[in-house]
């Protein structure tokens, strides 16, 4: 009898956080055991391995221009939150000016619903890539699995394999000034769909067959540019926010954005599955922290019965239809929602 295990095609971050297709590939029960099954557990990198992923990292950053140039300053990133400003008044013009948007609740319920939206994506992506952390193994310049993704991904990465003490690669950490402005404009280069061509492409499509979408990736837009700072608020001191720092403040009281105590578990490196509450690095939902710690699990133990044992191939055909979700079918909602 065969079993069935998925294979990657390309990886989720190679152009964006969107993950790409899978396929299914047929392999036979005497070729399983013939394979050791590795234990997936968190694991420190040895010199070599983080040599390798020095490598790996600055080859991701060369081929992503727009977070290079979010980076280079606080100027450039006032710069951004501009574009992303001036998109978002270009919008309600356009809703105001020729739909005629019939309230302001009917307005502000669309952002929000992109903001949602965007937290859903973040969520999905998020439990996909430490899914591929575990992969140890695979920490290579010509592996292609592992060393093709997004400056994001590798942020992500070294914040769980890091310590105050032990910041051995300080640019990708919030320690100091300039890491951390790295750890910003990763985020938002790799969530904004105002960063690359072909999402500017998916937003103009939806826009033009109907204005009001400008108000949900405006929504979209700004939960983007607030990730970075919801994450942060749990690990930096929040006078270093600016004026984050006042809007984060009134988000936490509101249960929006998750306290210290509400992310520790997420740094609990020593559970079963090694990670869990996976929404408390981003706008934080912790009603369904619970339902997606389950599924977690279930895709950590149903990933032991495979040959090479990786959740991440568990995980990704399902992150990969509700990242298509978000960015397609919601849309197409608000679209349809605008013609009636």
């Amino acid at each position: 009898m065969q079993r069935v295990h998925f294979e990657l095609i390309g990886s989720s971050f190679a152009d964006d956080p969107f993950v790409k297709e899978a396929r299914l590939v047929k392999k036979s029960s005497a070729s399983k055991k013939s394979m050791p099954v590795i234990n997936r557990k968190h694991c420190n990198l040895d010199q070599e391995q983080q040599k390798e992923f020095k490598r790996i990292v600055q080859r991701s950053e060369q081929n992503a221009p727009a977070f290079g140039f979010m980076s280079r300053n606080k100027t450039t990133m006032i710069l951004w939150v501009m574009l992303v400003m001036t998109f978002g008044i270009f919008s309600i013009y356009l809703c105001y000016d020729h739909v005629n948007l019939p309230s302001l609740v009917a307005a502000i319920l669309l952002i929000a619903s992109g903001m949602v939206a965007l937290q859903l994506l973040f969520v999905s992506s998020h439990t996909a890539s430490h899914a591929m952390f575990l992969e140890y193994e695979n920490i290579k310049l010509d592996n292609e699995r592992w060393s093709e993704q997004h400056p994001i991904f590798y942020y992500a990465f070294y914040h769980h394999h890091h310590s105050f003490k032990n910041n051995w690669f300080p640019e990708l950490s919030y320690h100091n000034p300039k890491g951390t402005i790295n750890v910003v404009a990763a985020h938002w280069d790799g969530y904004s769909l105002l960063a690359k061509k072909e999402r500017i492409m998916i937003v103009l499509f939806f826009m033009l067959l109907n204005p009001i979408c400008g108000l949900f990736f405006f929504g979209y837009e700004l939960g983007a540019l607030l990730l970075p700072y919801a994450h942060l608020w749990q690990h930096i001191s929040h006078s270093r926010m600016a004026v984050f720092e006042y809007i984060l403040r009134i988000c936490e009281k509101c249960g929006l954005i998750a306290n210290g105590a509400d992310h520790h578990r997420h740094h609990n490196h020593n559970h079963d599955t090694v990670y869990q509450d996976f929404s408390s690095s981003g706008i934080y939902m912790k009603h369904i922290d619970d339902w997606i710690n389950y599924l977690w699990d279930c895709a950590f133990k149903t990933a032991k019965e495979t040959e090479h044992n990786r959740p991440y191939d568990v995980m990704q055909p399902y992150c990969w239809w509700i990242n298509r979700a978000v960015i397609g079918s919601l849309p197409a909602f608000v679209v349809v929602l605008g013609w009636l």
